[in-house]
């Protein structure tokens, strides 16, 4: 049950900072919905639950606010623009949440995991082979998918433990067989990376790999929008700089496409939460000063956008990380256009709403029988 909690600020929040800081409150903490006083602008008006922690979100929401006044003044752009945004005639403007669990068509187990009914899972399969289909254009040279643990070996190899290790589940030596403690995968590209280890590559190369994902994000959960375990779909481009260059462009073309097919609102966006990159990666590896572009979907019953997928430039982060070695004279590349299938789902849904009817006859015809 959502319950409206004021944030009182110390001064009026600048006219050109609301957007900004009203995106990041809605995206970067557990706050569900954000509104400004339009007059005096020294208060925001924010939609929690019950159970959030209240004093964790206003600390959240200082520090947004800090950051946000500190771009201005340094004179970085405090809005957040589309570099392209497809419009749609959107169907529905109310979330869809309470109806979802209505129909059946997912339930809610005591610890909270969500299952799903068949007619999504014939709709999530559909998100993930409509994908595929879209990405035929870019001659997939390699299919994986791996097994989801991860050796710490690994992990400490790419400097992953020194910049996110909360949000791994971790597997101790002890219960495993051999000695070695185990993670479960954060993202299925990474074992790609593992099995390039000290192999030379002569050509440029397209993987795709499926797979799930785990992250620990305590008090984020919601229904498809933030799961602890989503499947991901993901476009690994290997080889050239030019090449991966080309990946992302082509991916974040790939991604409009396909929204426009599906009938959906959405954008692709310059990002500032690139992959884990700790400064000592910066000063050694050759990384773009733009890392990481998002795929961002409008969710109208809630208030605000989510991203639904993103590209990341590694530049020759990961094969300096794993010695992949290069036969075309120049080092090897790499970038990973990644989909969450899950809230690609939820994006999808919450646009069309629950009625079959309404959504694009593609995809009616790709859940037929499966009710």
């Amino acid at each position: 049950m959502l319950k409206t909690v004021v944030y009182q600020l110390a001064q009026p929040l600048e006219e050109s900072l609301i957007k900004k800081v009203i995106y990041m409150i809605q995206n970067h903490t557990e706050a569900k919905k954000v509104d400004i006083e339009p007059v005096e602008r020294k208060e925001l008006f924010v939609g929690v639950l019950k159970s959030d922690n209240e004093k964790s979100i206003f600390e959240d929401i200082e520090k947004i606010i800090e950051k946000a006044r500190g771009e201005m003044q340094s004179g970085q752009s405090p809005e957040l623009k589309p570099l392209k945004f497809i419009r749609q005639p959107t169907r529905n403007f109310t979330d869809i949440s309470p109806e979802l669990i209505e129909k059946g068509w997912v339930v809610l187990l005591r610890n909270g995991e969500t299952g799903y009914s068949q007619k999504l899972i014939r709709l999530i399969k559909y998100m993930d082979e409509s994908l595929i289909k879209l990405y035929s254009q870019v001659n997939i040279d390699h299919w994986r998918e791996y097994q989801s643990l991860i050796p710490f070996s690994y992990l400490e190899q790419m400097g992953y433990l020194e910049h996110m290790p909360d949000t791994m589940f971790s597997l101790n030596a002890e219960h495993l067989q051999g000695n070695e403690n185990m993670a479960l995968q954060t993202a299925p590209c990474f074992k790609i990376y593992f099995e390039l280890e000290s192999q030379q590559i002569n050509e440029n190369r397209i993987y795709t790999v499926v797979g799930p994902c785990y992250r620990n994000e305590p008090g984020r959960a919601y229904l498809f929008e933030t799961l602890t375990c989503f499947r991901m779909r993901e476009f690994v481009f290997v080889g050239t700089e030019e090449h991966v260059r080309n990946g992302k462009e082509k991916s974040l073309e790939l991604s409009l496409a396909w929204l426009k097919q599906l009938g959906m609102e959405g954008g692709t966006y310059l990002a500032d939460d690139p992959f884990f990159i700790t400064s000592a990666s910066r000063e050694n590896a050759e990384i773009p000063e733009q890392v990481k572009f998002e795929v961002r979907c409008p969710i109208p019953g809630r208030g605000k956008d989510i991203s639904i997928g993103s590209f990341d430039v590694h530049g020759n982060f990961f094969s300096q990380s794993f010695s992949i070695k290069s036969g075309f004279g120049s080092e090897v590349w790499t970038g990973c256009m990644g989909y969450g299938l899950e809230r690609c789902l939820w994006a999808f849904l919450q646009q069309h709403g629950l009625t079959v009817g309404n959504w694009p006859k593609e995809v009616q015809n790709a859940i037929k029988g499966y009710e």
